[in-house]
């Protein structure tokens, strides 16, 4: 009887350890991307930030930097959930802005121009990521 008993209690213990350690979700780094913002003519800031699986450089961005982004209306708003094109546009990271209308972050991945807005982009372990404010009209 002590042998069954001793059984039960084993298996009890091993099917809560399973329940308790297999329900704790694993955050699987996916890599580490080297962002650098600069203003039109100075680098402002370099980081090397890491991201998970599926994350887009939008998702990257916002767990690192406060983000100025556009309502419909292309008007600045913190709320970044609005989506043009697609994706969130970005008017400004940290102290640095943009207005939409004579000045926009260009994103470069690898020193190659991006078509695809922040929230379509999505970068691969080691990558070099440029943000870079870029004039329209001559300013």
């Amino acid at each position: 009887m002590k042998k069954v008993f001793v059984t039960i209690f084993a298996l009890a213990l091993a099917l809560i350890g399973f329940f308790v350690l297999g329900d704790q979700r694993v955050d699987h780094d996916a890599g580490q991307v080297r962002v650098s913002i600069h203003d039109g003519e100075h680098l402002l800031r370099e980081d090397s930030l890491t991201f998970s699986e599926g994350e887009s450089l939008f998702d990257i961005l916002k767990q690192e930097y406060s983000l100025l982004c556009a309502n419909a209306s292309y008007q600045p708003t913190e709320d970044c959930n609005e989506l043009l094109f697609g994706s969130p546009v970005i008017l400004g990271i940290d102290e640095v802005l943009t207005n939409w209308t004579s000045s926009y972050f260009a994103i470069y991945i690898n020193d190659e121009y991006s078509t695809l807005g922040v929230g379509n982009v999505y970068v691969e372990d080691g990558d070099m990521v440029r943000l870079q404010v870029q004039y329209l009209g001559g300013e």
